[in-house]
């Protein structure tokens, strides 16, 4: 879906949000207790690339709405083009000509401006590369950087757990009587549920979506 350069671009914002801390082995810092050198040393050598992070960003692009696409790939060929960069951040190359300390300097300089929309699209950049880091897993097995940070990840296969509700399909105008509605039974929803319904308060769930396990 991307172009080359704009794949180019995804990269190098990638490795100067999330870049390697230690470049060689004899930098790494000694392992904190508990946790094994060899694992603590691959970790902080691991950049966001190496995870191939921009690929999950990519295929991720194409489940968003059309317009965050275009403002995506908008904001990687402004990043791309000299002329823009030295109006904006006073650097005539393109970020994926730049050095990693060249890149990082660039973005830090979006993080403090005075503009708004620099300020949203650093965020943006830094909180997708940063949350995709310690939380994708690779193709087919658990995210390396998992072990070194005491992470010990879900339940594989997921475990099967008989449903605890039969939900009642509304697909006529009904009437039912509760002392409690509570709209949505996500993170929120479910929990006061729960606890109220403990309570020993008559509680109606109202959920618009399916009923998913975590099957």
């Amino acid at each position: 879906m991307l172009t080359d350069r704009e794949r180019q671009t995804l990269r190098a914002l990638c490795d100067a949000i999330v870049p390697a801390v230690a470049e060689q082995e004899n930098e790494a810092a000694d392992s904190p207790p508990g946790f094994d050198r060899a694992i603590w040393n691959a970790f902080l050598r691991r950049r966001g690339s190496d995870l191939d992070l921009p690929t999950v960003v990519e295929a991720g692009l194409e489940d968003v709405p059309t317009h965050i696409r275009t403002q995506v790939r908008l904001l990687l060929r402004l990043m791309a083009n000299p002329v823009v960069n030295l109006v904006l951040a006073g650097r005539p190359r393109t970020v994926s000509g730049m050095s990693p300390p060249e890149a990082q300097a660039y973005l830090r300089s979006w993080a403090r401006s005075r503009l708004p929309l620099k300020r949203m699209a650093f965020q943006a950049l830094k909180q997708l590369f940063t949350f995709l880091f310690y939380a994708a897993p690779a193709p087919g097995e658990a995210n390396p950087n998992w072990p070194a940070i005491g992470f010990p990840g879900t339940p594989v296969p997921p475990r099967g757990v008989p449903r605890a509700i039969t939900p009642l399909a509304v697909t006529s105008d009904t009437q039912i009587a509760t002392e409690i509605c509570v709209i949505g039974s996500g993170a929120g929803g479910s929990v006061a549920a729960a606890v109220l319904s403990r309570a020993g308060r008559q509680v109606l769930l109202l959920e618009r979506g399916g009923y998913y396990s975590q099957r």
